[in-house]
């Protein structure tokens, strides 16, 4: 983190707080800098950006999250699928949970204007989650045997 005239500057590697910067993160991030060679920063897009500051509580983030969706044409589908990949990749679904705190926090203390049906779809996707994860779980005598 970098820290110049009140502003903060946070860099990553491969891991961003509770998520993966996923191979979907990287080709969307199509803004590049290249720093003499030695050095390549990759600026995520404003989709996948909302989701990484979802797992924070900052105020601040959340004011950055209501300025992101005030000033850019939010595809909610595309951080929906993102969030589906991340589970994938092994991230708690405690962010999912996350997220849903955001977008309430935005909705009725920021008035912010949140899709009605995300709620849902989220719920949905952890769900899936779940169930996929028992499934994958279970030892493979027992899936034979319920396939029969």
């Amino acid at each position: 983190m970098l820290v110049r005239a009140g502003e903060r500057l946070d860099l990553f590697k491969r891991n961003v707080i509770h998520f993966i910067f996923s191979e979907s993160m990287e080709r969307r991030a199509e803004r590049i800098y290249e720093f003499g060679g030695t050095l390549t920063l990759k600026i995520v897009d404003p989709h996948d950006l909302i989701l990484m500051k979802c797992a924070t509580e900052r105020e601040k983030d959340r004011d950055d999250i209501r300025s992101i969706i005030e000033s850019s044409k939010i595809e909610w589908d595309l951080i929906i699928d993102e969030m589906r990949n991340q589970l994938r990749l092994g991230a708690r679904k405690i962010d999912v949970f996350g997220f849903l705190d955001t977008l309430d926090h935005l909705k009725r203390q920021m008035k912010v204007k949140i899709p009605g049906d995300l709620h849902k779809r989220c719920w949905s996707l952890l769900k899936t989650a779940e169930s996929s994860k028992k499934t994958n779980s279970q030892p493979k005598s027992k899936l034979k045997k319920k396939n029969k």
